[in-house]
């Protein structure tokens, strides 16, 4: 039983957990995987709760100042992605200007709604290799 604790021990940390943040925060897991190392070997426990918080805040820097990585190369679904978050930012800030929470709440979940419909009506992959 022990020896099963430590495997899924093991497996949850090094894949589902990289997996959740990495969705959640816009992470790929490797960066997920090295930040929680780094923070805690630096700061410990402190270090882990603070790691992803950072890592993402100097993503985000990195990308909003258009800073080249070595080895980094946007692929053309991603820069598609960033486009149509940005059309949809630029439209709920134009529509939501003035209004009280509730009213900007209500515009945001309906540009969502939107944006969820406009992406189950596009082709995906497999419908591109099926045709």
């Amino acid at each position: 039983m022990l020896v099963l604790m430590l495997i899924y021990e093991e497996f949850e940390s090094r894949v589902i957990i990289p997996r959740i943040y990495g969705r959640a925060l816009r992470l790929p897991s490797s960066v997920i995987l090295l930040s929680l190392l780094i923070g805690t070997v630096l700061m410990g426990i402190i270090g882990a709760l603070l790691a992803l918080p950072v890592a993402a805040a100097v993503l985000m820097l990195i990308e909003e100042l258009r800073v080249e990585l070595p080895g980094q190369q946007e692929q053309a679904a991603d820069v598609k992605i960033r486009e149509r978050d940005d059309r949809g930012e630029e439209e709920y800030v134009r529509r939501a200007e003035g209004m009280p929470a509730e009213k900007a709440a209500a515009i945001a979940v309906e540009i969502t709604t939107d944006r969820h419909k406009e992406e189950s009506s596009l082709p995906t992959k497999t419908d591109e290799l099926e045709s």
